[in-house]
């Protein structure tokens, strides 16, 4: 059987998260890898992590690295790549993917929320949907959390109105230190390591592109903290149907998604770095107030997870 010959476009948290696990799969080959800083540290980052610990360079060692900004330079033509990872947070709609196409890529999975109409896929939500779109977005890691908790609620009891509160670890494009920010969020200049930065969130605008009857709907705020790790999701939402805290708790353990995990264990992040689940429901925190006012919380390991998601839309995709 063919292997996938999979290219990674940015090397950075989410690109080398999709490395590991694509190289431990028997059924993929990682033919490139492109960012803008060179092989040797591309190769460190891969084999030690702060966080995750250690990984075998030479997974990599039948991968080509490639340090080229223009994809006009990246010579892709003879790599008969079947799925390129656009994990380098840049090109962000379809015109700018389509040069890749042009160089022989057969398709494009964008790894964040397109800025255009660029089709939008959940795993464990609308992937059976997938129309061969040569370009594709596998929208946020927050609305792959997200977006299966509110359909499994809005299919079941509906829903009126949704805040969602992110306490979110801090992430690479924030500072160390208070210095300049090229962001016009202000708070974003401020140290990441020294502060709670209160942030609106793009995720009610991922959430209305898969789920459009909540647009206009849902607000998200992602409240990012000195912790590197994790977030932790709490969820408040105004259903139109009445429920209970038991009822609740019954969808919620009982759903078909093998996305999705409950607990009722006292746990903290750590305990959820690596999980591969894309929300994992803590039950102690989920509750029903006055029948239709529903608070629901949840963990997610927002990298590994996402890089998941990420990895199973690339293999659902070629075999579609």
């Amino acid at each position: 059987m063919k292997k996938i010959n999979i290219f990674i476009n940015g090397f950075g948290r989410i690109g080398r998260h999709c490395a590991k696990i694509l190289s431990k799969d028997d059924a993929v080959s990682i033919v490139g890898i492109n960012d803008l800083y060179e092989k040797e540290q591309m190769l460190h980052l891969f084999s030690y992590d702060s966080i995750y610990g250690e990984a075998n360079p030479n997974l990599l060692k039948n991968t080509q690295f490639f340090t080229q900004k223009d994809p006009q330079n990246l010579p892709l033509e003879d790599l008969d790549i079947d799925i390129l990872l656009q994990c380098s947070g840049v090109f962000l709609d379809t015109p700018s993917n389509m040069i890749y196409l042009k160089k022989g890529v057969k398709k494009v999975i964008i790894s964040a929320p397109a800025t255009d109409d660029t089709p939008v896929y959940i795993m464990g939500i609308n992937e059976k949907s997938y129309q061969n779109q040569p370009i594709i977005s596998a929208s946020s890691c927050s609305a792959n959390a997200i977006i299966p908790l509110l359909t499994l609620v809005d299919q079941s009891l509906g829903i009126n109105g949704v805040f969602v509160s992110m306490i979110h670890s801090y992430t690479a494009d924030q500072n160390l230190l208070d210095v300049k920010h090229p962001s016009r969020d202000l708070r974003r200049s401020r140290s990441a390591t020294q502060n709670i930065l209160p942030l609106y969130s793009t995720a009610s605008y991922a959430v209305s592109k898969v789920m459009p009857n909540l647009k206009d709907k849902i607000l998200a705020t992602s409240i990012r903290i000195p912790l590197s790790h994790c977030t932790f999701y709490d969820i408040t939402i105004k259903t139109k149907k009445n429920t209970n805290t038991n009822t609740l708790h019954d969808l919620l353990k009982h759903n078909p998604l093998t996305i999705l995990n409950t607990t009722q264990e006292k746990l903290v992040s750590t305990d959820f770095i690596a999980n591969p689940h894309s929300a994992i429901v803590d039950l102690n925190f989920t509750k029903v107030l006055e029948d239709n006012l529903l608070k629901i919380t949840a963990w997610q390991d927002n990298e590994y997870a996402y890089a998941k998601r990420l990895v199973e839309l690339a293999k659902h995709i070629f075999n579609a």
